[in-house]
């Protein structure tokens, strides 16, 4: 076979291979751990109602609703569930329905008891804070960070981070807000939380919760 007519079969190699389609790998969807759009009471969520504070479905719009009328008053709710993943993606949305500027709602993302539980919260004037509270007391546990939220009746989606090594990354309406490092978590059961403000006065909507395994 001369030079030239191998030459002219790479060229032709060459060409061939490169209009050939590429195809990007599907990307792998995440494992879902736990999932609860609160359309149905299965997952058996703590409910209660004390007429200054409850936490009950509102099967209209299947969401799960948390509020409370006294002022700097914390109320949380856990499933009926023995998962405690070492590390996790978590995502909740949450509608406003009435809230001073320092009412907040959040996530628990390590529950070990009534009195101790560490929380990651969104504050109505846009603050997150992540914080541990433990019998009552609330202790921050790193700078508060500010954000710009449009906290009208659209839902704000809050979305936690927590991996393997402890980090622990949080957004909040597409916006990055903190990350920090968790030296002494320990693997516990998550949940839903709010707290109203100094003038009293919190209802909050949470909607579509999933956890699964980290991306």
């Amino acid at each position: 076979m001369s030079i030239f007519r191998l030459s002219i079969m790479l060229f032709g190699l060459l060409t061939l291979a490169h209009l050939m389609p590429t195809y990007d790998p599907t990307p792998t969807p995440p494992v879902v751990l736990y999932r609860d759009d609160f359309s149905t009471r299965a997952d058996r969520w703590r409910l209660f109602d004390l007429g200054k504070a409850a936490i009950a479905y509102d099967n209209a719009n299947s969401d799960l609703r948390l509020s409370a009328k006294a002022a700097h008053y914390a109320l949380w709710s856990v499933p009926d569930a023995e998962l405690k993943p070492v590390a996790f993606d978590m995502r909740v949305q949450v509608a406003w329905i009435t809230g001073d500027a320092d009412a907040q709602f959040g996530l628990v993302i390590d529950y070990q008891s009534d009195t101790d539980m560490l929380v990651v919260t969104v504050a109505h004037d846009g603050t997150v804070r992540v914080g541990r509270y433990y019998f009552g007391v609330w202790q921050d546990l790193s700078a508060p960070v500010r954000l710009t939220l449009d906290n009208s009746t659209a839902p704000i989606t809050l979305d936690i981070r927590f991996s393997t090594d402890h980090h622990l990354s949080i957004m909040a309406a597409g916006q990055a807000a903190q990350t920090l490092k968790l030296d002494h978590y320990k693997a516990g059961n998550f949940g839903l939380f709010a707290l109203s403000g100094a003038q009293g006065g919190i209802n909050v909507a949470f909607q579509n919760f999933t956890v699964s395994e980290p991306q």
